[in-house]
């Protein structure tokens, strides 16, 4: 556990957790670290900071980008080679002599660099197996960070993209043991694209995937692929009936009681946030936001309640880990714990306005 930032290190296999899902979940806790994923022909090393993918001009590994550029004939090998020289001369940067140069326009040159950096990385969402371990002590040096990936619109890209379509039955539920729905943010559809909000709207009125894929016009594949797409980014859940063992992976006590004090030392500082701005009364807005989303979360989170600092009553959540269905709902821990996250930001942001949200969003990243 990294006592510095309240992140915790950790490590798992790509078999259980999906590359986008494990992108996803490091997205949404703003984490800061270092990402490894070793593998059969497979080393990657990705750092984080603040939930975006970042690289400096030490591992964007600039020589082969350049030697990429001329190849493709975006760049002349002679224009390569007088920039090169001049930055030598100057003891100056090669990236600022292109742009003073007028070789490339910025926006030009930082899209070519965040295409190459994608294109090497593309072929992990198409992994079954490999290693991962990240490094939450690990502190990306700041003014080092030439480029910002956008984690969420990578995602999207790197499922357009995939070809191994055993990953999405490996990790879609089965056919009819399982029912599909869309959580709250799923509601939010601007961010959609026009085939997605279909095959939503089609989740909406056929629970399980054997009616979804009856009735999608998307054709197998790629209902297949949104349906992948939704569950590795929180909009879709799964409910899975007992005895089905393909989804039943658990957490231990150890975990889930970590996780747990975590999320409730973000919820004792939300509650104490809200106290300061609408009084007492902050505890019953908080208590209405998490009901609104119950129905929605796994069985080892129904019926939380609110203590009076705001926190989770962390002694019930253990005794209902210790039950069949609390034990097979582990696998949607972290889920469940950014949904009461979510829900709780989202009323003080319905309640006391935006910018006091953003604030609030500002100041929980520290904890």
């Amino acid at each position: 556990m990294d006592q510095s930032n309240g992140r915790r290190s950790f490590k798992g296999n790509l078999s259980g957790r999906p590359f986008p899902l494990l992108l996803f979940s490091l997205w949404q806790e703003s984490a800061t670290g270092s990402l490894k994923i070793n593998g059969p022909s497979l080393k990657k090393e990705l750092d984080f900071l603040s939930g975006s993918i970042v690289f400096s001009g030490e591992n964007l590994m600039f020589g082969p980008f350049c030697q990429g550029l001329v190849k493709k004939g975006l760049l002349g090998a002679e224009d390569l080679k007088s920039c090169k020289d001049t930055a030598r001369e100057h003891n100056d940067s090669l990236i600022k002599i292109f742009m003073e140069q007028h070789v490339f326009t910025p926006d030009r040159f930082w899209q070519l660099m965040e295409e190459y950096v994608q294109e090497d990385l593309f072929s992990l969402f198409d992994r079954l197996d490999g290693e991962f371990f990240f490094d939450a002590e690990k502190d990306p040096a700041r003014t080092g960070v030439l480029l910002f990936i956008s984690v969420t619109e990578f995602i999207r890209q790197g499922v357009d993209r995939m070809k191994n379509f055993d990953v999405f039955k490996k990790h879609l539920p089965g056919n009819s043991d399982s029912v599909l729905t869309l959580s709250p943010r799923g509601k939010n559809r601007s961010s959609f694209r026009p085939h997605e909000k279909y095959l939503m709207h089609v989740i909406e009125n056929h629970k399980n995937l054997e009616d979804i894929h009856r009735s999608s016009k998307l054709g197998m594949v790629e209902t297949q692929r949104v349906l992948f797409y939704l569950l590795c980014t929180g909009v879709l859940i799964a409910t899975r009936n007992a005895g089905n063992d393909h989804w039943a992976s658990t957490v231990s006590q150890t975990e889930l009681q970590d996780q747990m004090e975590d999320l409730n030392r973000r919820c004792a500082y939300i509650h104490k946030f809200m106290s300061k701005e609408i009084g007492p009364v902050s505890l019953k807005v908080l208590e209405k936001s998490i009901n609104e989303i119950n129905g929605y979360l796994s069985p080892l989170f129904k019926g939380v309640r609110l203590q009076k600092d705001g926190r989770i009553d962390i002694k019930s959540i253990l005794k209902a880990q210790m039950t069949p269905s609390g034990r097979i709902s582990g696998k949607y821990l972290f889920r469940d714990l950014n949904e009461i996250l979510a829900a709780e930001v989202l009323a003080v942001k319905k309640t006391i306005g935006s910018k006091k949200e953003s604030l609030l969003i500002k100041n929980l990243k520290e904890i």
